[in-house]
C-alpha cells in the first residue's frame, strides 16, 4: 500500500491571483524544472493552497534562519554545536551535480512543527541553507 504523501502550499499576502496560479504551477512541476518535477512525482494529495502572512528570515553565513506562518508552522534553524567546546560547528554539503542545491550550510532545526493541516513537530532536526536559483531549466550557477 502506497502512503499518502501530502503537499500543502503557502502564498504571502502580498501576491496576486495571477502569482498564485503561476508559483503553484512551478512548485507543482508544471513549468519545467526537474527538481520540482521530482518532488511533484512524489505527492499523492494536494491540499488546497493558503494565503497567509509568511515571516521568513535567514543569515546564511551564520547558519540561522527563521520561517513561520502564524498557526501552520514555525521553524527556527541554529548552527549545530561543537559537542566538546559548546562552539558553532560548520559544516558544509557539496553536490556538485545537485538538482537542489550545490553547497549548502547545514544546521539545526531547533523548531520545526506544522500545527496546520499537516501535523508535525520535530525539533531538533536537520536543516539546510543554500542560496538557489531555479529556472524552468533547473538550477543555476551562483
Amino acid at each position: 500500500m502506497k502512503e499518502m504523501a501530502l503537499c500543502s502550499l503557502f502564498f504571502d499576502m502580498n501576491t496576486t491571483p495571477d502569482q498564485r496560479d503561476s508559483l503553484g504551477k512551478i512548485l507543482l512541476g508544471q513549468a519545467g524544472n526537474a527538481w520540482f518535477e521530482v518532488i511533484a512525482s512524489l505527492v499523492t494529495t494536494v491540499l488546497e493552497p493558503k494565503v497567509a502572512p509568511i515571516h521568513f528570515e535567514h543569515d546564511i553565513k551564520n547558519v540561522r534562519a527563521k520561517i513561520s506562518i502564524p498557526g501552520i508552522l514555525e521553524t527556527v534553524t541554529e548552527p549545530i554545536k561543537n559537542i566538546k567546546t559548546g562552539d558553532a560547528h560548520r559544516i558544509l554539503v557539496q553536490l556538485p551535480n545537485g538538482m537542489e542545491y550545490k553547497l549548502a550550510e547545514t544546521g539545526l532545526a531547533v523548531v520545526n512543527k506544522g500545527s496546520g493541516d499537516i501535523k508535525y513537530n520535530w525539533p531538533n532536526s536537520h536543516s539546510s541553507l543554500a542560496y538557489v536559483e531555479q529556472t524552468e531549466s533547473g538550477l543555476q550557477k551562483i
